[in-house]
């Protein structure tokens, strides 16, 4: 029995210090970011929006946030920085929801930064989906601050595999990577072109007509639960919001998919709704027709060259393309006739 005793105290001590050298190396090398801004040993980060945007946002150093979907990826941090007088920070994710960028803006809030501004992208498709639902499964601990979630990241064996082996050889082998700017940036990859976007697209079959409230309970829902109770909550940060401008491919789906009565009616919702809170701007790239009819602009039916992003920012700061209480009726029925009578024939020849 002594013998038995002394072997289980022995197995139980071998496995503890495993778990304990296992748990320091992710400690030590925090590739998520979990614990500080950056380690003092590792230098090569390993990104993935889901899980490395919670720890940037929890520790980096930042007073302006930039969210949105892969619409927004390919905006220039330090241009921005730049143009706005700014420290901004940029947390995407493709496909994102509002619940997506509610989830990383109260990590944001509750985090030491004071934030004066928050760019958000802002895409129908976010606001057309359950309010709660995100396009894949996020890490929960990771969006967590409790001591509970600390131990499953720093025992979590994907995480070690994935991230802490993987950095600590890249480290080894020199590989250096900038924490700013972080993110996505998948435009200087793509090949923008009328052919390119053409051979990949198809479309649809024509459907019968939503009716005009289709989307309005869903719209309604994300605004009240996850965008309108953000801006709500921090008064003294500006909102602003920017829709960027989809291709002419984009428009004919909603044409032929019967949804564009309703989209229209549910953007009408959207500018009502949030131009009434005093810390909200608005900005409409939708309807550019120099940059929506060019497919050249373009590497599929709805994503466009960096040089785009550019130009919104540039935008926003000159204060052009702004909608108001005043105008935005006006400027989305314009839009809607436009679309309405556009020869979509045009773009296959």
């Amino acid at each position: 029995m002594g013998n038995s005793k002394k072997w289980t105290v022995f197995v139980l001590t071998v496995i503890l210090v495993f778990l304990l050298l296992f748990s320091l190396m992710t400690y030590i090398m925090d590739p998520l970011m979990q614990f500080r801004s950056e380690s003092k040993i590792f230098k090569a980060w390993e990104y993935s929006e889901m899980y490395s945007n919670p720890g940037i946002a929890k520790n980096l150093s930042y007073d302006t946030v930039i969210v949105g979907t892969s619409m927004v990826q390919n905006t220039d941090v330090p241009e921005c920085d730049e143009l706005f007088d700014s420290k901004c920070v940029k947390l995407t994710y493709s496909g994102g929801t509002s619940h997506n960028f509610k989830k990383i803006l109260d990590i944001c809030f509750n985090s030491d930064n004071r934030i004066k501004t928050v760019y958000w992208g802002l895409d129908e498709n976010q606001l057309i989906v359950e309010p709660d639902s995100v396009r894949h499964a996020l890490p929960e601990y990771l969006y967590k601050d409790d001591p509970i979630s600390k131990i499953k990241y720093l025992l979590n064996v994907d995480i070690f595999y994935q991230y802490t082996l993987k950095n600590i050889i890249r480290t080894a082998m020199g590989s250096k990577t900038d924490i700013m700017p972080l993110g996505d940036v998948w435009g200087k990859d793509a090949v923008f072109s009328k052919d390119a976007v053409i051979s990949g697209y198809s479309s649809p079959e024509q459907q019968s007509a939503k009716p005009e409230n289709y989307y309005e309970e869903k719209i309604i829902e994300n605004l009240e639960c996850n965008v309108l109770s953000v801006i709500n909550s921090h008064k003294d940060t500006e909102f602003v919001f920017f829709m960027p401008p989809y291709s002419m491919l984009y428009w004919n789906n909603e044409v032929k998919n019967g949804t564009l009565d309703a989209t229209f009616y549910g953007l009408n919702i959207v500018m009502e709704k949030l131009l009434a809170c005093d810390n909200v701007k608005i900005f409409f790239f939708q309807n550019d027709t120099d940059i929506i009819t060019n497919l050249d602009n373009y590497k599929d039916y709805s994503h466009y060259k960096p040089e785009i992003n550019s130009f919104m920012m540039e935008s926003i700061k000159e204060d052009k393309y702004r909608l108001t209480l005043d105008n935005y009726k006006s400027v989305l029925d314009s839009m809607k006739d436009f679309v309405k009578k556009y020869d979509y024939d045009s773009l296959f020849k």
